[in-house]
């Protein structure tokens, strides 16, 4: 067929019928062209699946709400179901509030017009350390959902890192991450790639289970205050500390009373992996880096959120459908709706949080 123009939508495809559509008719299209429209159907409706008549309408009405997400108010009554046949509440609280809600209201899922089933897709895509762009032609949806969708990850998980200690044998490095080009201070008329100051002191930490990083500074060289201040809550007092010898790290062995063993940056590259002290956080270094890289052109202020999405991605549960039930589950626990501007993909700073 000629002259019909290519959607860009991954639900369409040039021969897809649509209401008032008077460029062709089905009797216009090939058996092929046929095939290929019904299969890109199919596939997209089972990525996509209907909420009504899902066993996730089950799901959701086998979960009672224990307050008002609107005013707190525990006094509330059943009030019939929605379309889709969840049901519905309403607060009787009618001095302050008296309004209509759902067990996702007020939630990262609030008017949720896509299934959970998409969300554990999702979810795992970005688990197995694929780009936003791989992952929205791999789900099918379009790069602006994708971007709203890991923006709603990131709010479940600003606080994930704030209750981890690290115990027994642990060890700590930094490792630096460019400024994105338009960060980048000139010196004459030059951007540099190779000073502190255009790059994040990220601290990275680690024992036999739990990994932990955050950003050190970025204004200028990291100092043995920055470093303190990023581990001294996350380290418990007394274990034994394993490092390159770092002078800023002097200050954490001794406030904390750590054990300290130093091996510098040559011994690892004379030894077996199974014999470095050093291997993991070496490797967790490397693998943070390679996580960056493949998110390499995100506005930095989000840098911390894609380091806690980093620490909960190598910490236990090992599971990925694990990982996604702790999330589901955190989701409907945790107040806030996520609201994104037609602009976001061109204007991340777009991005409007409500609690």
């Amino acid at each position: 067929m000629n002259n019909i123009k290519q959607s860009t939508s991954r639900r369409k495809t040039p021969w897809t019928m649509e209401e008032n559509n008077e460029d062709f008719t089905e009797e216009d299209l090939t058996l092929l062209e046929k095939l290929i429209d019904e299969k890109n159907k199919s596939i997209y409706e089972f990525r996509h699946p209907k909420l009504l008549g899902s066993s996730e309408i089950e799901f959701l009405n086998s979960m009672i709400p224990t307050k008002c997400p609107y005013c707190n108010s525990s006094k509330f009554k059943k009030s019939g179901f929605n379309k889709n046949r969840v049901q519905r509440y309403h607060c009787n609280n009618t001095d302050d509030c008296g309004k209509s809600f759902l067990i996702t209201s007020n939630t990262i899922f609030d008017n949720h017009k896509i299934s959970l089933t998409e969300w554990i897709e999702f979810c795992l895509e970005v688990f197995n350390f694929q780009s936003f762009n791989s992952i929205s032609k791999s789900t099918r949806t379009s790069y602006a959902t994708t971007l709203y969708w890991i923006h709603k990850v990131f709010y479940l998980l600003k606080d994930y890192q704030d209750d981890i200690l690290l115990k027994d044998n642990v060890s700590i490095d930094e490792t630096f991450y460019r400024a994105s080009t338009s960060n980048l201070v000139k010196y004459n008329g030059y951007k540099p790639t190779d000073v502190s100051k255009n790059k994040y002191c990220i601290g990275i930490g680690c024992d036999k289970d739990l990994v932990f990083c955050k950003i050190e500074n970025n204004k200028s060289a990291t100092t043995s205050d920055d470093t303190f201040k990023t581990f001294c809550n996350h380290i418990k007092r007394g274990s034994t500390l394993t490092h390159d010898g770092e002078k800023r790290h002097n200050k954490l062995v001794e406030d904390l009373e750590l054990q300290s063993f130093v091996y510098l940056v040559n011994y690892s590259r004379n030894v077996k992996k199974e014999d470095d002290p050093l291997y993991r956080i070496n490797e967790l270094c490397s693998f943070l880096k390679a996580f960056l890289q493949t998110h390499k052109g995100f506005d930095r202020k989000y840098l911390q959120d894609y380091l806690n999405l980093f620490s909960f991605i190598f910490n236990p549960p090992d599971n990925p459908f694990e990982k996604v039930e702790y999330l589901i589950e955190k989701a409907f626990k945790t107040p806030g709706i996520i609201k994104y501007r037609e602009e976001l993909p061109q204007k991340s700073e777009n991005i409007q949080i409500t609690e």
